[in-house]
This record gives structure tokens, C-alpha cells and sequence, in this order.
């Protein structure tokens, strides 16, 4: 009797732990049935699904996704049922207006040689994937500048022995003739050319 009584202690201890690690998990941590059927959720994913975690027991999967995301979840959902092992995958979901990207795990839970329900767990990596276009946007821009850059410089290069050039001319020339004047035109297109650069 005393053993039994030390398991059971032991047992709540373990389920204690569980649920405290479950419910101050940040990521949604949900348990559903073979018909998608939410069995068990923790507070953070109901709430970031818009609902309480009592308001969201017994609510399909195809009740609270939208569309594709719905299609693409019941399929991973079945293979999970139908070859007992886990998947992973990523995902783009729209709710309440808004955008989010998910890293999600589905496990199957077994119990004699049987999957009784699928855990899915869904890390929310929408900051992390703005950060990633943002580094990418701003890594185009650098390589964008350094071929600006790169053009200037070969560009003003024959410029400046144009403009070099026209101001030798010009000083050789007399200012009352017509090459004078076609120098002068090649002399002011240069600078222009050499501001647009």
C-alpha cells in the first residue's frame, strides 16, 4: 500500500510538472483525436488562436483554420495517424487579419502499438522571418551601392580626361571660333555628365 500511495505522489508530481511545463510553454501546444477534434490545448495557444482554452475544447482543426492551411494540417494530421511517425513543417496561417509563419511539430502519441492522438506544436517565427526579409532587402541595397559605386568610379575616370582634354583645347583655341564653341559644348556636357554621377 505504501508503494502505491509513493507512485501515485509520484505520478501527480510528473503530471504537475508536465502541465506546468505546457502551460508556460510560448508556443501553441494542442492535442487532437484522428477527426481533428482539439482534446486538450494549453492557455497560450487558445489564446493566440483568439479563444479560452475552455471556449476551444471540442472545435475541429477545419473549425478554426482557414482554406488551405486547413487542407494542408488534416493531411499531415492523417499520414501522422497513418504511419506513426512525426512531421514537421512550415507554415504560413492568416489570422484575425494578420499574417504568422510556423515551425510546426506533430508527434503521434502511441499507446500499444496504436496512435490514440497527434500533439502539434507551433512555434511562431513571424518576427524572425521579418528580420530575415528586412537582412535580405538591406543585403541587396549594400550590393546595390557598391555596384553604384563601382559605376561611378569607372565612369568618372574617362570623364575627368574629357573634361582635361576640353580645358587644354579651349586655352589653345581662339575664343571667337567655331571649334572653340564645339568644345565649349563638349566641355559642358562633360560636367553635366560628371553631376549625374
Amino acid at each position: 500500500t505504501a508503494a502505491l500511495v509513493t507512485s501515485r505522489n509520484e505520478l501527480a508530481k510528473s503530471e504537475k510538472l508536465y502541465k506546468s511545463l505546457v502551460e508556460s510553454a510560448e508556443d501553441a501546444i494542442l492535442n487532437v483525436d484522428p477527426k481533428g477534434t482539439i482534446i486538450s490545448i494549453n492557455r497560450f495557444g487558445a489564446k493566440m488562436l483568439g479563444y479560452t482554452p475552455q471556449g476551444i475544447m471540442g472545435k475541429t482543426l477545419r473549425e478554426i483554420f482557414p482554406g488551405r492551411s486547413r487542407e494542408e494540417l488534416d493531411h499531415l494530421i492523417r499520414q501522422v495517424f497513418e504511419y506513426k511517425k512525426g512531421r514537421r513543417t512550415a507554415h504560413e496561417l492568416s489570422m484575425g487579419g494578420k499574417n504568422y509563419n510556423f515551425i510546426i511539430n506533430l508527434a503521434p502519441i502511441i499507446e500499444d502499438d496504436r496512435v490514440l492522438s497527434v500533439l502539434l506544436i507551433a512555434h511562431d517565427i513571424t518576427s524572425q522571418k521579418k528580420l530575415e526579409e528586412q537582412l535580405y532587402h538591406t543585403e541587396k541595397l549594400a550590393s546595390l551601392g557598391q555596384l553604384a559605386a563601382g559605376v561611378a568610379h569607372e565612369i568618372n575616370n574617362p570623364l575627368a580626361i574629357i573634361l582635361g582634354f576640353s580645358d587644354m583645347l579651349l586655352e589653345r583655341l581662339d575664343p571667337d571660333s567655331k571649334q572653340f564653341e564645339m568644345v565649349k559644348t563638349i566641355e559642358r556636357q562633360g560636367n553635366n555628365c560628371k553631376k549625374i554621377v
